[in-house]
């Protein structure tokens, strides 16, 4: 390994290089840090791709400032409550944009914000929407098509794909590469279609309830403003309502540093064209506007993966990770059926909207709650019923938010938040939210810490402009589980609290120093007493983060973070990073690589980190015990119909013998995988 000291150089030098250049750093950094955060806070894989694939769709389909919606500026995903708002607000009193650069005279919207939202906005005067079948032969037309396949591999093998004999067959039925193939199609901001295919590394292809022979397959038609629809899905989609309480399928934000990033503006029903193969809606939805009312009903029919429960087959439990590697796994796929149906029903008036939303949900089966004493409360039936009502309410410099819901059995949550901008350059959000334990939705995302039930909490988010180059972002949390928890015997409290200060010292340097430390309880083993204990669990991470833009289409950003973790033991660690991006003249050719560092003690100082990656896929892996990692990848447009993009990254550890375990496992210290992806437009 390399000495400690050469690693400090591989960080420094790059912090000295100041060079004149034309352009500035994306505020897309923003959205990074945001999904490092929910990375942070979440054991499984969320699928990240929709994000990225609605900022291509608009690409290609830029909103109108002059009829965006709040709904449809919240695509943008960086804009938060405050500056949708003043812009809403800034346009009821002035009519019309006439220019982009506009912008840069609301409130909120300073030059970065702008120069990231550029490429998806344009300014044109409102056209009339609606249109008639008889304009059907016009648009698909000229509809645009993007075809996108990618496939992707770990060089190494793991276990799951070797045979014990030449008489045994390997446990993964299929072979080590990752398929996915994506087809879309629109015309106008009018129709959209599209069609998704993926199989998993291990998935046999072309196996039992296959198309095309990829395991699993998701199709969407969208309709919009034709006849009495604002809009119409056919196939799979999303639902987005409220503050997340009742009903919520899709990514979800919670905390960040972008503190008073928290509250929701839900997009209402959205196409699905995920790879998450389990948590979506398969039917029909619309959205059809009554004077002020907005009314969109919706119903489903859906497979999902589902194990019969071994204590009791007449009950299920749900299987999330979309994996039919093995026979056993195939025999989960689609085993439960999961009915849903609903409606949002939106009363708008000029500066507030009330909501009330409803779904029932009915599996075929009852649901196992299990043994152990934290799923005392646990939802344990095959139907559920939730209602909800949501309000929000702007008054200028205040805005006021929330969302009630109940199961018909009485139980309930609640969420409300208050964000004020009363000064300029300075803003803050108040939340608190009441989940009672046996409160259930089964398809939601509130903001939380733990889940949508047995939780309260306080949360204080400020964000303010202490210098015109020097920006502090912080935030409180504090938090109570109501009942026990996995590795929690008894109910417990914490706190969560984030300190950052960005500095953006010119148009193509910024830096940021970030402090994080988080307290709560987990089970300590006690020999003298049956029972566990609760002992506090706290940890601490120090971040320090450069951006550079230099000439000649370089840009840096440097990395470094120290983590210290106590509980029964202490762990330490550290992680540091050096990316570098080349971007050619013309801009059809393009570089990213990074080379990182680490050493921690163990997966409880692991630290989380953002990876550049190929479009449509979002990296970020947890660091842990000691190693090195580094990954080269590319794109290159061959022309304005054809683009290519690879990666090729590597990790080594040092003092291991494998690497996972079970029938993922690999033997030996090393990690290599390779990603190749193509799209075509046309």
């Amino acid at each position: 390994m390399i000495k400690r000291w050469t690693l400090y150089i591989i960080i420094i030098i790059p912090t000295l290089v100041f060079s004149q250049v034309q352009d500035s750093i994306n505020a897309n950094q923003q959205f990074q840090q945001q999904i490092e955060g929910i990375s942070e806070k979440s054991n499984d894989n969320k699928d990240f791709s929709e994000i990225a694939e609605t900022l291509d769709y608009l690409h290609s389909n830029k909103i109108n400032l002059n009829s965006a919606s709040a709904e449809d500026l919240k695509q943008l995903s960086i804009l938060d409550i405050f500056q949708i708002n003043n812009f809403l607000n800034y346009r009821r009193r002035n009519g019309d944009i006439f220019s982009i650069y506009e912008l840069n005279s609301i409130h909120g919207f300073d030059e970065k914000i702008v120069r990231s939202i550029i490429p998806y906005i344009k300014v044109e005067p409102v056209e009339k929407d609606s249109w008639s079948f008889n304009d059907f032969g016009k648009i698909m037309k000229y509809g645009k098509n993007r075809i996108i396949t990618r496939v992707q591999t770990q060089l190494q093998t793991p276990e799951g794909y070797l045979s014990e004999s030449d008489s045994i067959e390997p446990k993964y039925l299929g072979d080590k590469y990752k398929l996915y193939t994506k087809y879309l199609f629109n015309s106008k901001d009018k129709i959209r279609f599209g069609i998704t295919l993926e199989n998993d590394a291990g998935e046999k292809f072309g196996g039992e309830q296959s198309l095309l022979g990829f395991d699993f397959s998701s199709f969407h038609l969208e309709i919009k403003n034709a006849g009495i629809f604002n809009k119409l899905i056919i196939g799979d989609y999303n639902i987005e309502f409220g503050q997340g309480l009742a009903l919520w399928s899709s990514f979800s934000t919670n905390k960040s540093s972008d503190a008073t990033n928290i509250v929701k503006l839900g997009r209402g029903i959205v196409p699905f064209s995920g790879t998450n193969e389990n948590v979506f809606f398969r039917g029909i939805a619309s959205t059809v506007s009554l004077g002020k009312f907005k009314i969109s009903p919706f119903i489903s029919h859906n497979l999902i993966d589902a194990s019969i429960n071994t204590d009791n087959t007449e009950e299920y439990n749900t299987y999330e990770t979309g994996l039919h590697r093995t026979e056993s796994e195939i025999m989960k796929k689609n085993s439960l059926t999961k009915i849903d149906y609903g409606a949002n029903i939106d009363y708008n008036l000029e500066t507030a909207r009330i909501s009330i939303t409803a779904i029932n949900t009915t599996f075929n089966h009852k649901l196992a709650k299990g043994n152990s004493d934290y799923q005392l409360f646990n939802f344990d039936d095959n139907t559920s019923t939730t209602l909800s009502a949501h309000y929000l309410w702007s008054m200028n410099s205040i805005i006021l938010s929330g969302e009630h819901a109940s199961n018909t059995n009485g139980k309930w949550a609640t969420i409300h938040n208050i964000s004020v901008n009363t000064i300029p350059e300075f803003n803050f959000v108040i939340s608190y939210r009441n989940y009672q334990k046996d409160f259930f939705s089964p398809t939601n995302s509130p903001f939380s810490e733990y889940s949508s039930s047995g939780e309260k909490g306080y949360y204080f988010g400020v964000k303010g402009e202490i210098h015109r180059y020097l920006k502090l972002s912080a935030y409180i949390d504090v938090f109570e589980k109501t009942w026990l928890q996995y590795q929690k015997d008894a109910p417990s409290k914490g706190y969560e609290a984030l300190l950052q200060l960005d500095s953006e010292i010119n148009r193509s340097t910024t830096a940021y120093f970030r402090i994080k430390y988080e307290k709560k309880s987990r089970n300590i083993m006690d020999d003298e007493n049956f029972l566990n204990k609760l002992k506090n669990e706290k940890k601490l991470n120090i971040r320090l983060q450069f951006y550079k833009i230099l000439g000649s289409g370089f840009s840096i950003a440097s990395r470094a973070e120290c983590v210290n973790y106590f509980h029964n033991t202490t762990e330490k660690g550290w992680l540091i990073y050096q990316d570098i991006k080349w971007k050619s003249r013309k801009k059809a050719f393009s570089i990213f690589s990074r080379i990182a560092f680490f050493d921690t003690d163990g997966w409880n100082s692991r630290i989380y980190a953002y990876e550049n990656d190929i479009l449509y896929i979002f990296t970020v892996p947890a660091y842990y015990d000691k190693g090195i990692k580094y990954y080269l990848g590319g794109k290159y447009d061959l022309n304005k119909k054809i683009s290519f993009w690879m990666r090729l990254s590597h990790t080594e550890y040092e003092n291991k013998y494998f690497l996972g375990n079970s029938n993922d496992k690999i033997y030996g210290n090393q990690k290599t995988e390779v990603k190749l992806q193509l799209r075509i437009k046309f």
